[in-house]
């Protein structure tokens, strides 16, 4: 039994996708007195670009503040209170105060990443 066999040719074109920022940790868990001066410090929240051959710049911004107690610097993800903290707030639960926190890369089409803040309160 003889077998028939031919050859082709086949291009494959792959197309890169923006890919959005991720946050190491996904979740950034940071313990501050309930009496932290307003304009302290927090936490500094970093993304990484999974395009580094792309060296596109990452902005930070803060997508859920429910008490309205942050700021960020849209470069460097400092996060620094921006009024007193209060443990016995409604938007505390277990002493914990959850922030969702966005990096943006400068892509034409800007892809996006969260992480989440958890904030004790001691």
């Amino acid at each position: 039994v003889s077998l028939l066999t031919s050859t082709a040719t086949i291009t494959i074109n792959v197309s890169d996708k923006n890919e959005p920022p991720v946050f190491v940790p996904p979740e950034l868990k940071v313990s501050k007195p309930e009496d932290l001066s307003v304009g302290e410090t927090i936490a500094q929240y970093k993304a990484q670009d999974p395009d580094k051959f792309l060296q596109q710049t990452l902005r930070y911004s803060v997508r859920s503040d429910p008490a309205g107690w942050l700021k960020i610097d849209p470069e460097t993800g400092e996060i620094k209170s921006k009024a007193p903290l209060d443990r016995e707030s409604a938007f505390v639960k277990d002493n914990i105060y959850k922030a969702i926190i966005v990096a943006s890369d400068n892509a034409n089409e800007p892809a996006t990443g969260t992480g989440t803040l958890l904030l004790h309160l001691e």
